[in-house]
């Protein structure tokens, strides 16, 4: 996907700030495991990893938690 990004919009090399790279794996990877199932259902959660770039790469201003969630998050892992 970052290949077919840089492609489209002609960018440079190091586009991509490297900071960003390890969440991005975490996201793109999708991991999901089952939370509950019911006869006709199934849900699904990301896995803490996936979670905790989600909230890193949101990072809304307050009031959002997202730096509460990645906090609580950091102490799980």
């Amino acid at each position: 996907m970052k290949k077919m990004i840089k492609f489209t919009f002609n960018l440079p090399k190091n586009w991509i700030n490297e900071e960003i790279k390890e969440p991005l794996k975490s996201i793109i990877k999708e991991d999901k495991e089952t939370y509950k199932i019911y006869s006709n259902l199934k849900i699904l959660k990301p896995k803490a990893e996936q979670l905790l770039a989600m909230k890193v790469l949101a990072a809304r201003p307050e009031p959002a938690k997202d730096f509460i969630d990645a906090f609580i998050l950091c102490i799980s892992l």
